[in-house]
């Protein structure tokens, strides 16, 4: 039989949100969400090592375009989300993109990688788990005039209908859970 709810979230990226809500959506706003905002692809190298005493602590790292080094950024989830991972584990996600990303998981980066992670980690052993992925449509790139696309396509939508994903104010973790966290607010506050 049929559903009824009084409220509907969409978080998907922004080009699958313009086809299922085509029949709510402008042209121009259904071509912004469709074509508007370009994603770049990143390869994603998930590690976790046994956590070793002299480890440094911190939230991971951020690499500047001009350095060179194969990865744009190392996240350590498991110092990041305190209590949400085993305490005798160490978690760390490392992102290629552009023409850094490797083609699969038997490319040469990865030992290079893996020895200067470990090196500023400041772990000696070798993970107890290793998976690579890429992702062709990851991080949305906004591009000039993005905000007032976002309002344009908000404002024809039914209120009932509510966006949430990483390409609205930010492709971050932090960003996204905050918004999601708003839209929880203002649906448990309808009527």
């Amino acid at each position: 039989g049929k559903e009824c709810y009084s409220d509907v979230v969409v978080c998907t990226p922004a080009f699958v949100a313009a086809d299922l809500l085509k029949t709510f959506l402008s042209d121009s706003s259904g071509k912004f969400l469709r074509e508007g905002i370009p994603y770049q692809q990143v390869g994603l190298w998930n590690l976790i090592f046994k956590r070793e005493s002299m480890m440094r602590s911190g939230f991971g790292m951020l690499v500047p375009t001009h350095e060179v080094y194969p990865i744009a950024a190392s996240l350590w989830a498991s110092e990041i989300f305190e209590g949400k991972c085993d305490p005798h584990k160490f978690v760390a996600s490392q992102f290629f993109i552009g023409s850094q990303i490797p083609k699969n998981a038997t490319e040469n980066i990865f030992n290079e990688t893996l020895g200067s992670l470990k090196r500023l980690i400041g772990i000696k052993g070798e993970p107890i788990y290793s998976e690579y992925r890429t992702y062709s449509n990851a991080i949305p790139q906004p591009q000039v005039g993005h905000a007032k696309n976002l309002q344009e396509v908000l404002k024809n939508l039914p209120k009932e209908i509510l966006l949430c994903g990483n390409y609205f104010y930010g492709p971050g973790l932090k960003d996204v859970l905050q918004k999601a966290k708003g839209i929880a607010s203002q649906i448990t506050r309808s009527p």
